[in-house]
């Protein structure tokens, strides 16, 4: 029994690569209602499936990368020359992306103090509205899933996929490192394809820079953190509940949403 489950492995591999890639398209018509229709009870149902879906990944991900540990990302400096050819250049990369996630972070700060910048950022975010977090109930679960696509997402996407296609886990392609971090930084683009356009632009430069993070440090726990900080300050920068009371009860009662 045992060896028959060995003997499917590399195709298993393939196939949750394949459903990596089709991801993003598979709750299409999902994300489209809750864009045209938002409520209270269709946020917690979808950050539910969401959280479900994505440990689930993660967890097939760990069992069918044995022996290999997802959470350590192997590299020489011959891996990645421009990046980690010289000492000085790791330490200029590692110093670039310490100021750059402070700065995203800090500017997260500045709007939890100013009702002003909240209202611009809220303007700026009205695409994604449906699905931001809006009750304390609604929040609480935000965090949870913050954190779960901190955990699961890195496993998944820097982890397993990365380095599928570095060729370190059995079956991949060996296409070479740069290569692999950035298709996987555009992969991680698309698979926030909800957000529109500028979502997967956004989020595809982001999941370059967690890349480079996890490739400078030589592992996810890193990336993990950051990860999960850059989505549960959300909450810091969008307070309907104070900044707009009258909408943040039509957003929880259900409302429809201008396309």
């Amino acid at each position: 029994m045992a060896d028959f489950f060995v003997s499917w492995v590399p195709y298993l591999r393939m196939l949750l690569v394949a459903s990596l890639l089709l991801l993003p398209f598979m709750d299409i018509a999902a994300t489209r209602r809750m864009r045209r229709h938002t409520s209270s009870a269709a946020r917690m149902q979808w950050y539910r499936d969401s959280v479900l879906a994505i440990w689930v990944l993660a967890a097939l991900a760990l069992l069918l990368a044995v022996p290999h540990n997802l959470l350590i990302l192997e590299r020489s400096p011959q891996d990645i020359a421009w990046l980690l050819g010289t000492p000085t250049r790791a330490m200029v990369a590692a110093i670039s992306l310490a100021i750059f996630f402070a700065l995203y972070l800090a500017q997260f700060l500045a709007l939890a103090w100013s009702r002003a910048l909240r209202e611009k950022y809220a303007k700026a975010a009205r695409y994604v509205r449906g699905f931001l977090p809006v009750s304390a109930q609604e929040q609480r679960w935000w965090l949870f899933l913050s954190i779960s696509a901190g955990i699961c997402e890195e496993v998944l996407v820097r982890g397993f996929f990365l380095q599928f296609l570095n060729g370190q886990i059995a079956g991949g392609p060996a296409l070479g490192l740069t290569a692999a971090w950035l298709i996987t930084s555009v992969i991680f683009g698309f698979c926030h394809f909800y957000q529109g356009l500028r979502g997967v632009i956004g989020t595809a430069i982001g999941g370059a820079l967690l890349g480079l993070l996890a490739i400078v440090s030589g592992d996810l726990l890193l990336p993990m953190l950051v990860h999960t900080l850059l989505d549960a300050v959300i909450i810091l920068a969008y307070q309907p509940r104070s900044d707009d009371p009258a909408q943040a009860r039509l957003l929880e009662q259900g409302c429809d949403l201008p396309v």
